[in-house]
């Protein structure tokens, strides 16, 4: 998610690519364009669909190859007014949709049909004033998001028709409270999550039965700057979009409750917020449009495709 510190700028993020000093070419852009939106997620399928959350109540979409990103769906009027985290799940062929407020009113869990868009279920965050920043699932389906105003990772079994705390119920489980957890992923059998604001990892364990039993730091050899949206590469890789500074793009290999800092490229014209990957192209959105506007007119904003491939 992204800069809840930023009230009224809402967790604004975009689409901007790269690893290392790759050169990107015009072809491989995607631009999205609307009044007063502000790009905050990025997700994508293996058939190379993407999909950008903005923090209003649209869906964006883009088919493979396409060089715009158009309205796709949006949330219904009586919920929250921005959606943030989004995070396509093609197993169960849904498109998890974080929608929320800042500040913190109510907040919900959607679940869109990933080919038609349609809103399918809707799952209010279980403690009072949550804001569900983004999104993670695991292989046998449960879905996790995380609470950024409660500090807490919230978790959707199979079955049940509600959503339940499932780690953070005591205070100072992932550090400051104040610390913004941001951003989710699952790595082999443990659920990472970084905080925002205190710029730290966390892992818990997904243990025998579900339950969350411990919550570990993640010890980093380089301090991330503002962690915001990331994306499980496979193994116990990480990219992790920096938000903070210049921006940067970086990758972290975690080895148990260590974990090591590459930084792929510095240095964003645009800013940078959130990063997802499908098969060997990765697309990372920044958060500053392409030119200023006057209000009331449409911004332009843009995602950059960057091959994997040499990077690995």
């Amino acid at each position: 998610m992204k800069h809840l510190r930023l009230s009224h700028a809402l967790i604004v993020r975009v689409l901007i690519g790269a690893f290392a000093s790759t050169v990107v070419h015009a072809s491989e852009r995607i631009e999205l364009s609307g009044v007063a939106i502000a790009p905050e997620s990025i997700t994508s399928t293996s058939a190379g669909v993407i999909y950008i959350g903005s923090a209003t109540r649209k869906v964006y979409r883009a088919g493979p190859g396409d060089g715009i990103a158009v309205p796709w769906t949006e949330s219904p009027a009586d919920g929250p007014r921005s959606t943030f985290g989004v995070f396509a799940d093609e197993a169960a062929k849904v498109l998890w949709a974080c929608a929320g407020s800042v500040p913190a009113s109510t907040s919900e869990l959607y679940a869109f049909d990933l080919a038609t868009g349609a809103l399918s279920a809707r799952f209010p965050l279980p403690t009072p004033g949550g804001i569900c920043n983004d999104i993670a699932v695991t292989r046998d389906g449960t879905v996790f998001a995380t609470d950024s105003a409660n500090m807490q990772v919230v978790r959707l079994r199979k079955g049940p028709s509600r959503l339940e705390v499932w780690a953070g119920k005591d205070t100072g489980a992932f550090g400051d409270p104040k610390g913004i957890i941001d951003g989710i992923a699952v790595t082999g059998d443990r659920v990472i999550v970084n905080t925002l604001v205190s710029r730290k990892l966390f892992s818990i364990p997904l243990e025998a039965g579900g339950a969350a039993k411990s919550v570990s730091e993640i010890v980093l050899d380089h301090p991330l700057d503002g962690p915001d949206g990331m994306r499980s590469v496979g193994g116990n890789t990480l990219l992790v979009a920096e938000s903070g500074g210049v921006g940067a793009l970086a990758q972290v290999t975690i080895t148990g409750n260590r974990g090591s800092v590459k930084r792929l490229r510095k240095g964003f014209e645009r800013g940078i917020v959130a990063v997802t990957v499908s098969t060997s192209i990765a697309f990372v959105l920044g958060n500053r449009p392409m030119k200023v506007v006057a209000p009331g007119e449409a911004a332009q904003f843009e995602a950059v495709s960057v091959s994997l491939g040499d990077y690995k």
